[in-house]
């Protein structure tokens, strides 16, 4: 199995897309990713702390749909470097939208778009955004 790394420093309150003020954030999130999913978390993995002291949290996660991007394989370990506890929504059985980039060389081969927001819970309006944002003006 392939292992997603992404990078999550805080949990943001709320789905991005909710606010007209948070439209421009987004954009740029869409724009600098190479790979977004709507993925189920099927498993939870045991966290490791590094020699900074940042939590790595694993789960597994079953893609519902690549929004942008090829779909990683069916049952892939999704890697969240964390600064602060284990968001409420990074637990077995639930839904979360992921912001991701292929790797290029010396990088894993799928690691974090953005330190504060590779990771959000699902919302509905959050992936409707997601997906008219891909879509060439």
């Amino acid at each position: 199995m392939k292992t997603i790394f992404a990078l999550v420093a805080a949990v943001v309150c709320g789905a991005l897309a909710d606010a007209p003020a948070t439209r421009e954030p987004l954009e740029l999130l869409v724009r600098n990713s190479t790979l977004v999913i709507d993925a189920d978390i099927t498993e939870e993995g045991l966290p490791t702390v590094d020699e900074l002291g940042i939590t790595n949290y694993r789960v597994k996660v079953r893609c519902r749909e690549a929004v942008i991007g090829e779909a990683p394989e069916p049952d892939a370990w999704v890697t969240l470097s964390l600064a602060t506890p284990r968001p409420t929504f990074l637990h077995k059985g639930n839904r979360c939208i992921f912001f991701l980039r292929r790797g290029t060389q010396g990088l894993p081969p799928i690691h974090q778009t953005d330190i504060w927001f590779s990771a959000q819970p699902y919302s509905l309006t959050l992936l409707v955004t997601v997906k008219s944002l891909k879509e060439p003006k």
